[in-house]
């Protein structure tokens, strides 16, 4: 399954603090996802909202859960939407 991952910031965070968090080098197990496939895309967002999109496969969403909540368990920055999506239009 994909899913599309959307950062939000925290209720109070400004942009020049995610500016700060989001440049600099990419965090190694981020690396790690996108190394072995379960990440394949990362695009930032460079408007007024910075962050990131993400395209994450896992076999259920529940594993996407598990799969963000590990990887961003010390983020105190943002939080991460998780959206179900497809490359086709199949809708049930």
């Amino acid at each position: 399954m994909l899913f599309m991952l959307e950062s939000q910031p925290r209720p109070g965070v400004t942009r020049e603090r995610m500016a700060e968090h989001f440049t600099g080098k990419l965090n190694p197990a981020s690396w790690e996802l996108i190394r072995h496939g379960i990440v394949s895309n990362l695009l930032f967002k460079t408007g007024s909202e910075i962050g990131f999109y993400a395209v994450l496969s896992a076999p259920s969403l529940e594993e996407a859960q598990s799969v963000v909540k590990r990887h961003t368990a010390n983020e105190a920055l943002f939080d991460v939407k998780i959206v179900l999506v497809n490359q086709f239009p199949h809708f049930d």
